[in-house]
């Protein structure tokens, strides 16, 4: 995510430099007057600028997206975890600690001295 972001600044910088540059060419005349090859260079620029930037929104979207997917797939993870557990403690009539019998470990348990 943070990568994508990054590339979105990073076009979004580049778009504004070639838009600054195609724009001061349109107000200069006279000699001051660029010559045509630098006006298509500066045009050419600042469309691939913003194609960039469209490509880095493309994959900050996509992340933000992937990231909120993420989410709700660990939310429904839980939920569903939660519900297998209560599920399981309806069923079962042995919901405390484990103890002998059926519900525990197969040994038994005694209380008090074990005679022989």
């Amino acid at each position: 995510m943070s990568s994508a972001t990054g590339r979105l600044d990073s076009a979004t910088s580049w778009v504004e430099r070639a838009t600054a540059k195609t724009e001061e060419y349109d107000e200069k005349e006279g000699k001051d007057k660029p010559d045509d090859s630098e006006v298509r260079a500066a045009a050419r620029n600042a469309t691939d600028a913003k194609s960039a930037q469209a490509g880095a929104q493309r994959a900050v979207d996509n992340a933000e997206a992937g990231l909120e997917a993420a989410k709700k797939m660990a939310a429904d993870a839980k939920k569903m975890r939660e519900d297998a557990a209560s599920s399981r403690a309806a069923r079962s009539p042995c919901t405390g600690p484990r103890t002998a019998g059926p519900c525990g470990s197969s040994r038994t348990v005694t209380r008090g001295p074990v005679s022989a």
